[in-house]
């Protein structure tokens, strides 16, 4: 279906593609921000078991570092959300506690990631 000039472009992305995922690392990274942010307290922290953890955000990237994070034991996990409805919809689902924007200024002692 494509003419000879489109098949001879194709043929060249597709070994363009397949030397820079066999010849650089690429692949090894994280495959998203969700999961790059968990690598990324994993490695700040030994152990997540005595940490409380305050997640501000449930949008996509929200929601999936939340899931993410539920993979490692922890001690509690927050969700906090401009939109506290939405909060709520995504820790019930998960399980999870939800607190008020408000409570950021009150419970500053508590790491947030």
């Amino acid at each position: 279906m494509l003419d000879g000039y489109t098949h001879r472009l194709m043929q060249f992305v597709m070994q363009a593609y397949k030397d820079v995922r066999t010849d650089t690392a690429i692949n090894e990274g994280p495959a998203s921000v969700a999961h790059g942010a968990v690598l990324f307290i994993k490695q700040r922290y030994n152990s997540l078991k005595h940490k409380k953890i305050v997640l501000f955000g449930t949008g996509e990237i929200g929601e999936t570092t939340a899931k993410n994070l539920l993979k490692h034991p922890h001690k509690e996990m927050v969700l906090i959300n401009r939109t506290r409805s939405k909060a709520e919809a995504i820790a019930n689902s998960l399980g999870l506690r939800v607190a008020n924007i408000e409570d950021l200024q009150k419970n500053s002692q508590i790491p947030i990631f």
